[in-house]
């Protein structure tokens, strides 16, 4: 007879790592609505690439949260990726915009998420 299998669950460390990426992801979208509301022009080309890289961010947040499930290494390393990102073109020394993006890193670096992604 055949055993049915309970899917393997996330450890905390994944679960907390994907939280604080939803967390992100709604604080870039309000920071979309801001940046084209209070923005006075875009006639000057640094309002558009910071425009640019205000709607890349929470699409690919967005991206490696709708792929999380698939558990492969890309969506790992890219999401480490985005987050570097994140961290290094950081305009704000608010602790959300610089600690979140490095507690994310530090999640998915660890061996729990190796195991978790591994597959």
């Amino acid at each position: 007879m055949t055993e049915i299998s309970r899917a393997e669950r996330a450890s905390s460390v994944i679960r907390a790592a994907r939280f604080i990426m939803i967390l992100q992801a709604a604080l870039l979208i309000v920071n979309l609505a801001y940046v084209v509301v209070y923005t006075p022009s875009f006639a000057n080309p640094v309002a558009w690439m910071y425009l640019a890289y205000s709607v890349a961010l929470p699409t690919l947040v967005a991206w490696s949260l709708w792929r999380w499930s698939t558990r492969r290494m890309r969506v790992r390393w890219v999401t480490v990726t985005v987050q570097g990102a994140m961290l290094a073109f950081s305009s704000s020394y608010s602790w959300v915009w610089l600690w979140l993006p490095l507690v994310v890193i530090v999640a998915l670096l660890l061996p729990a998420a190796s195991r978790w992604f591994d597959r």
